[in-house]
């Protein structure tokens, strides 16, 4: 029982109501079932074998250390090291009544590892007190103020971890930690993870959308029988059948299915409709899109029984095809007779629906169909008006959809008809290739020249957002063999040559894929986004991701967990890698629930994400009651949040924080939110609210300003900030500083140290989550209004940022900060510039009183930028004000203005470098529903910022120009900045 209320907890969504305690069983869905066995089944294997483990082994799964991918000191941070030394300060826990809580400062070579730091403490003390403090192995070092430990695992040098990193890099000494491992929570010797038994009661399922209200469903007369054609067999040919099952390629026939009828329809009586169908696999179009006749609508419904002929043969049909159907009306004008009418300017598209043509046994759909149609958004916008890219899975509001009526033809098989298996189609591959036309094989490879590797490297290298031409593509197919051995890396563009309705040229295509080399993961992600619909592709992709560092998963598990929407079956290799590496690590773990748990109010993906949580909570029993804790502390955060924005404090601040505060001394509240892991970073224990120190925000969702003591009780341990946010879709924030962290990577890779600050953004449903508080820092806005009489002026005083940074730090550490800006300000002017960040005022720009600065708030990118009366408010590519340049000048290095351009050239170019990575990345969103991603036609825009298809002389001069632009024009953003600083309360 008190497992089944821990699901209730974890899997309950308040925006989404579950209907039912056994929601999956009384589906009596077999995919469903097979699913949700196979993945229970695979996590009590895990956490069967986790039980097994070792205590390091248990270690690395309860506090994953937190590594760099390169274990060698980049060069910009082993200059700051005196003499290659790195000072640290440990402060030791020896759990003797001898010994109380003492610090001492140590200096280790940068090549030292963990162990060695412990056997230097320990040898330290001892000659300080005469005796032996115990066995090394007994010890182990923790980061002061997080979850973090520094682990000996034999491999790692401690200037791996980042906490190490990030404390060179801003000049600090690391503190560090050392303590029994008896005393870790998780490592006691009694600890052991227990799974579920079988005998436990079932788990309460994830929620499937809730049955709109009687008053609120479409009125309609009550569903009747339609009358219904099913198309008499077609003709009968003898076939090859094994094992009882037809084989698709032996069907001589054109693949072809009947519409039926529709019903539920919401439209006006005699309104005049049709449905278009077609096939598709990925982007491509397989045979011809289809349309039904016209029919009037009569008590919201119309018949046709019209069989549709997509001209295509059946054998030709790829496994992953899909059926896209889409409803559209005709409003006014007469019925036409020809295809012209039908497509005729004033049809309108109502809804879609797809359907994969094969199951996930692999056999082909057959019988009647009622699929259950979901509404068209203004955002999904095609040229054939199918949704395409859309979910495979039938609308479950099946009271208020429109319910179509399909019949899929059995081409006269009494047997079910199948999918030939893999080793059949790599058989037929083999024969295919070895047959003979004319005496030369039909995909003959000749030795390729030189100037013919030049020209296909040309093709394969083109920008991405260019197509090749039909001739270029016949090239590149032809020249297979090469591709696969000097350009392995551009399958994605060999995959584009395929011709996909032909079953020939897959079969040949799949054995290729079946021997072909690994290719880096930052081109294997691409093969998982909605264009490469095959099997056997996103298998090789996932192939290709499992040698992928925790490191560099957690940096696309965004990414990873949205293109699951892409998998056409529950089952699929994606699904089983990211449960493995789940379960593997405790912190992607973390974010895995997070990320599948905030978008379980979205129905074409509550089944598929439900099982993925219930299977992760079966796996990861001690976890979830972790993760218990956090959805607690969620809901009474966002209770306070609907309290404060009550009408009752309308112009009453005051009165509003008094009563938050109120509540937050209430017991239940209290215990909710003492002594738990942030949702926002696991490695952040946050031990009892500050609550003089909480507040509510003045911004119209009043998002609540929250500070915790940290559970380390460590003296230079700081508190934790973090915003709670109701009301508002995180997303974007979350996926704009999730790239801003990958552009800071691709930096310091190259030894670029620009002082971004990419900080904590995590969405936690549909419009709520946390962001962490960068401290010590202040707006840009409420510093130019600091040294200015007039708000109307404050934009215009070239001297009140340097002012600020001068107050706020010593002379001797004035220097540093004035570098922290300049760097900084370089970073994010590119950032800013490639992904088109808009809305950049001054309230949206902050700085630290380090120097550091950032920006936030990044509810427009892609170049989606605000405008007034026609104007845009963003005039110039990027911030590059007067104030700016008058600190940057600053700088005690000569020519310091000359030197921050060259700063941001380099910076420009090593994106440049990345540019198919953020193309990738940003194409793997799609699925997401944001409005300002939807197409391609929105990723165009950082072909457009990077030029991806210049030279990289034509780039820079490109890139030159851009930056001239910014400080020819940076009146314009002052300006801007005036009327936005006289218009807001920045107090």
């Amino acid at each position: 029982m008190e497992v089944l209320l821990i699901y209730m907890c974890v899997l309950y969504c308040p925006v989404f109501p579950r209907l039912g305690l056994h929601e999956f069983d009384s589906m009596r869905n077999p995919e469903v079932t097979d699913f949700r066995q196979n993945m229970r089944r695979k996590a009590e294997e895990i956490a069967q074998e986790r039980k097994k483990m070792t205590l390091l082994e248990k270690a690395k799964y309860l506090y994953p250390p937190n590594l760099d991918n390169n274990p060698t000191l980049p060069v910009y941070l082993a200059e700051k090291l005196k003499s290659n030394q790195l000072m640290v300060a440990v402060t030791i826990e020896s759990g003797t009544e001898d010994i109380q809580q003492m610090t001492k400062n140590f200096r280790i070579p940068q090549e030292a590892h963990p162990k060695e730091l412990i056997m230097l403490v320990l040898q330290k003390l001892s000659s300080t007190l005469g005796q032996a403090l115990g066995d090394p192995t007994k010890f182990i070092l923790k980061a002061r103020g997080r979850e973090e430990y520094l682990l000996d695992t034999g491999c790692n040098t401690i200037t791996q971890y980042k906490y190490i990193r990030e404390m060179i890099s801003q000049g600090k000494i690391p503190h560090l930690l050392m303590t029994l491992k008896s005393r870790v929570p998780g490592l006691e010797d009694a600890v052991s993870e227990n799974g579920i038994s079988n005998s436990c009661p079932s788990p309460v399922p994830p929620p499937r959308p809730p049955k709109p209200k009687r008053g609120n469903t479409p009125s309609h007369s009550p569903k009747k029988p339609l009358k219904v054609n099913v198309p008499s067999p077609l003709r009968t040919d003898r076939r090859k059948t094994l094992g009882g099952v037809t084989s698709i390629w032996t069907i001589n026939e054109t693949f072809s299915i009947t519409v039926n009828a529709i019903r539920n329809v919401n439209c006006n009586d005699d309104s005049k409709i049709h449905v278009r169908a077609g096939l598709f696999h990925g982007h491509d179009i397989m045979g011809d899109i289809k349309d039904t006749d016209f029919a009037r609508l009569e008590d919201k419904k119309a018949t046709w029984n019209q069989t549709l002929d997509f001209g295509i043969s059946a054998r030709d049909v790829p496994r992953m095809s899909r059926l896209c159907f889409s409803l559209l009306v005709i409003h006014g004008g007469k019925k036409g007779k020809g295809k012209e009418k039908r497509l005729a300017p004033n049809a309108v598209p109502l809804a879609w629906v797809n359907i994969m043509v094969f199951d996930y046994k692999d056999m082909l759909q057959q019988g009647p169909k009622q699929l259950h149609l979901w509404p068209l958004k203004d955002d999904i916008t095609t040229e054939h008006s199918l949704h395409h890219i859309g979910t495979v899975v039938s609308n479950p509001n099946e009271e208020s959809a429109p319910e179509l009526l399909v019949t899929f033809h059995n081409f006269g098989c009494s047997d079910p008809v199948v999918f030939p298996p893999i080793a059949t189609v790599l058989e037929f591959a083999h024969r295919h290739e070895e047959r003979e036309e004319d005496g030369q094989p039909i995909y003959s490879m000749p030795d390729a020249s030189n100037s013919t590797l030049q020209d296909l490297e040309n093709m394969l290298y083109k920008d991405p957002f260019q197509q090749l031409h039909e001739q270029e593509k016949e090239t590149v197919w032809n020249l297979r063999e090469e591709c696969k051995k000097h350009f392995p890396e551009c399958l994605p563009k060999l995959l584009s040559c395929v011709t996909w309705d032909s079953h020939e040229k897959v079969a040949v295509m799949q054995a290729l894929l079946s021997n072909w080399p690994k290719i880096l993961q930052e081109h294997a992600l691409e093969l998982l986004d909605c264009s490469y619909a095959s099997k056997a592709v996103r298998k090789f992709a996932v192939e290709c991701l499992k040698d992928m560092s925790d490191t560099d998963l957690l940096q696309y598990l965004l990414q990873l967990v949205q293109v699951l929407k892409y998998e056409a079956y529950l089952e699929n290799d994606l699904s089983e890698f990211l449960m493995q590496r789940a379960l593997a690590n405790q912190k992607i773990g973390h974010y895995f629930f997070w990320l599948l748990r905030s978008e379980m109010h979205v129905p074409s993906v509550s089944v598929k994400f439900g099982i993925l949580l219930e299977a992760y909570c079966r796996g990861a029993v001690l976890h979830m009651k972790t993760l218990q804790r956090q959805v607690e502390a969620l809901e009474k955060l966002r209770s306070i949040n609907i309290l404060v924005k009550g009408e009752q404090y309308s112009g009453k601040k005051q009165k509003a924080l008094q009563d938050m505060h109120d509540v937050l001394r209430q017991k239940a509240y209290m215990e909710a939110l003492s002594d738990l892991r942030a949702p926002l970073d696991p490695a952040w224990g946050c031990h009892k609210l500050k609550i003089e120190k909480c507040k509510v925000m003045d911004s119209k969702m009043k998002p609540l300003w929250l500070v915790w003591e940290n559970q380390d009780s460590g003296a230079d341990s700081s508190d934790i900030y973090i915003m709670f946010k109701n009301g508002d879709d995180l997303r974007q924030d979350m996926l704009t500083l999730q790239i801003l962290h990958l552009m800071d990577s691709i930096w310091q890779a190259e030894g670029l140290d620009l002082r971004l600050i990419p900080y904590g953004c995590i969405a936690t449903g549909p419009s709520s989550g946390m962001i962490e508080l960068v401290t010590d820092s202040q707006t840009v806005a409420n510093i130019q209004k600091q040294y200015a009489s007039l708000a109307l002026k404050s934009a215009f005083n070239k001297e009140s940022l340097y002012l600020w940074l001068k107050e706020n730090n010593t002379k001797a550490s004035l220097e540093s900060a004035i570098e922290e800006f300049t760097l900084s300000c370089a970073g994010y002017c590119v950032a800013t510039y490639v992904l088109g960040i808009g809305d950049r005022h001054s309230d949206n720009i902050m700085i630290k009183r380090t120097g550091q600065l950032f920006h936030i708030d990044f509810g427009h990118f892609l170049g989606n930028f605000k405008s007034k009366f026609g104007i845009k408010r963003e005039r110039v590519p990027f911030v590059l004000t007067n104030d700016f340049v008058h600190v940057i000048n600053k700088s005690p290095h000569e020519d310091s203005f000359k030197r921050f351009r060259k700063c941001c050239e380099r910076a420009f170019m090593c994106l440049r470098k990345k540019g198919n990575l953020l193309v990738t990345l940003f194409t793997m969103m799609l699925s997401t529903g944001l409005p300002e991603l939807t197409c391609m036609k929105d990723i165009s825009y950082l072909n457009d910022t990077l030029v991806l298809n210049y030279s990289e002389d034509e780039a820079l001069k490109h890139f030159r120009s851009k930056f001239d632009e910014a400080l020819k024009n940076s009146w314009k953003t002052s300006l801007n900045w005036a009327a936005h600083n006289m218009a807001k309360d920045n107090t």
